[in-house]
């Protein structure tokens, strides 16, 4: 597994050459990001589906990943949104603000 994901480097590393000299590179730049994202979370559904099944239970869980990565994300801008704005966090009845 490691050989493929250092080809991989290998492979973005050299579009990202070419990327630089192309004159429509912020559009090249962007699928980049986006088809090396798309590869990343097709690794770690891959890898999670073999746990979920090595473990005994069914691979489809690891289709829960993602979901549960938006779920986080959403809480982590909740809060700092709110310690942002000066609202402060709620925690068992008590307000933390920033100081």
């Amino acid at each position: 597994m490691s050989a493929s994901l250092n080809a991989l480097k290998d492979g973005y590393l050299m579009a990202a050459g070419w990327i630089e000299a192309h004159p429509h590179r912020t559009l090249w730049l962007a699928l980049a990001v986006i088809s090396e994202s798309l590869v990343l979370w097709t690794v770690i559904i891959y890898a999670r589906a073999r746990v979920a099944i090595g473990m005994g239970i069914s691979g489809w869980y690891a289709f829960t990943l993602p979901l549960g990565a938006a779920v986080f994300a959403a809480m982590m801008f909740s809060s700092t949104w709110k310690v942002i704005s000066g609202k402060g966090v709620t925690w068992k009845g008590r307000i933390y603000t920033q100081k």
